[in-house]
């Protein structure tokens, strides 16, 4: 099991029935993990390396973002709808490469009971900022299997 300092504020869902719960550790280590994959996809990479100068703050940035939704942690500051505003050339295909390789990366690194909610808040991300950045978000059956 990951092993973390920091605290973290119950949440219901994302609780094992064997006391494994998500913690901080998991999710720095699900972020590092797939921002690695995603610097080597042919077809992320570009837009993530188009997009990110420099790789450490981004990185910090996302695993505070993730702490925040998923463990409800302060801290993060941002504007996710902005940042993806900005972007061009992005579409739905991208968006489901990107949720195919972070289900991935959830399946390795997040305690089982938790990934269903992990995986259910991506799906929820994913198409909101599709939908802030005027394309149709990705339906199911579009999907990438892994």
């Amino acid at each position: 099991m990951v092993q973390s300092t920091t605290s973290h504020i119950p949440n219901p869902d994302l609780h094992g029935d064997r006391g494994e719960v998500l913690i901080q550790g998991h999710i720095d280590q699900l972020v590092d993990r797939f921002y690695v994959r995603i610097r080597q996809d042919a077809e992320l990479a570009p837009i993530f390396e188009g997009a990110i100068a420099d790789w450490e703050p981004h990185l910090a940035t996302m695993k505070r973002f993730w702490a925040a939704v998923l463990l409800h942690q302060p801290g993060y500051r941002g504007n996710p709808p902005a940042v993806h505003q900005a972007l061009r050339g992005v579409t739905p295909r991208h968006f489901a490469r990107w949720l195919s390789l972070f289900r991935l990366e959830v399946a390795s690194t997040i305690p089982a009971a938790a990934a269903p909610a992990v995986l259910a808040r991506a799906d929820v991300i994913a198409a909101r900022l599709q939908s802030v950045m005027g394309i149709a978000p990705t339906r199911p059956d579009l999907r990438e299997s892994p």
